[in-house]
């Protein structure tokens, strides 16, 4: 039986430009959030990067810092953002806590890593979807999830004892990775940056919908969908604006992933987004107006300038930070024999 879980709430809403919403996923973990901030159920602009970058550092001017040499691969200003190395020092630090817990006679998820725990994407999500029919009709405004994303993440304990038993496993995992300190505050910092690039990234992406909100809106009063005030398109407002009822997140049936007894219970397996039929009918006719006022192409033209001037912007907590995830990353590849 499927249950929803959460929905938009217009009073949510804070802007068309949105990071990768990943329900199911994202929070379920209590360092989790340090490192992939939690993104809004539906947006049109769900942000990606999808420019071609040098392999090589960016000098700064007028004394700034240098940006750290691109990884290897680098395809993209934002793949500057260690997002794999950040992901294995979280998946690392849960083998590491699951492991202390069956040690002390607790079920436990896992005992190694899961590569599918691990980001081989963008960094954020593709501005303006959706950008095509068929997504428009089967997610409407809502998020496409990773088979990750719907997978069970922890258990949720009833049991005292597996309670302080899983504190105290998680605060030896963080000691062995490079001490409960420092370490939360070198992935704090990561996960913060990784914030305000999708924020700035989002104000740019608002900006260019402001643009076309014009030409937007008469494409949309043609097909018959209007503001209730007679206006054009607020980038900081929702598909309700238009008088669309959206869709909400649910959850299949719960897995089983603890013993019985043991005061764990499994949280539920499937997280989708199922939109109103009137939400992905306007979904469609948004992707034809975007094809038709040139909006998608705007996005597209500008997107590696942004990505640029953002990591440049940043250069100096990308100096501090990378070396320091590449020595975590390091260290805690070599704790589970990676």
């Amino acid at each position: 039986m499927n249950t929803a879980v959460a929905g938009l709430d217009e009073k949510e809403w804070s802007g068309w430009a949105g990071s990768s919403a990943c329900p199911g996923h994202c929070g379920d973990e209590r360092l989790l959030s340090m490192i992939r901030p939690s993104g809004r159920a539906l947006a049109w602009l769900l942000v990606i990067c999808v420019a071609a970058v040098s392999a090589t550092g960016c000098s700064g001017e007028n004394g700034a810092t240098d940006l750290p040499p691109m990884p290897q691969g680098a395809t993209e200003p934002f793949d500057l953002y260690l997002q794999r190395e950040s992901d294995l020092i979280v998946e690392v630090m849960h083998v590491l806590t699951d492991r202390c817990l069956a040690d002390a006679g607790f079920s436990a998820r896992r005992d190694s890593v899961d590569e599918s725990e691990l980001e081989n994407g963008p960094l954020m999500g593709k501005p303006l979807q959706p950008r095509t029919v068929e997504r428009a009709r089967k997610y409407g405004f809502g998020m496409p999830l990773k088979p990750r994303q719907g997978e069970p993440r922890k258990v949720v304990d009833d049991d005292p004892a597996r309670s302080r038993a899983y504190d105290e496993c998680m605060a030896k995992a963080k000691e062995r990775l490079g001490g409960a300190e420092g370490f939360e505050e070198v992935v704090g910092q990561y996960g913060n940056l990784r914030n305000t690039l999708t924020h700035e990234m989002n104000d740019e992406a608002d900006e260019i919908l402001s643009k076309f909100a014009s030409k937007l809106t008469e494409c949309l009063r043609e097909k018959g969908y209007e503001r209730a005030d007679g206006g054009d398109l607020d980038a900081e407002e929702g598909p309700r604006q238009f008088g669309i009822s959206t869709g909400s997140y649910t959850r299949g049936e719960a897995g089983e992933h603890a013993e019985a007894g043991d005061g764990a219970a499994g949280l539920p397996e499937q997280v989708a987004y199922v939109p109103t039929t009137e939400e992905s009918d306007f979904a469609v006719t948004f992707v034809r107006c975007g094809q038709r006022t040139g909006v998608f192409a705007e996005v597209d033209e500008r997107w590696e300038g942004m990505q640029q001037a953002i990591i440049e912007d940043h250069a100096a907590e990308f100096a501090e930070l990378n070396p320091k995830i590449k020595v975590l990353a390091k260290k805690a590849a070599g704790l589970v024999g990676k």
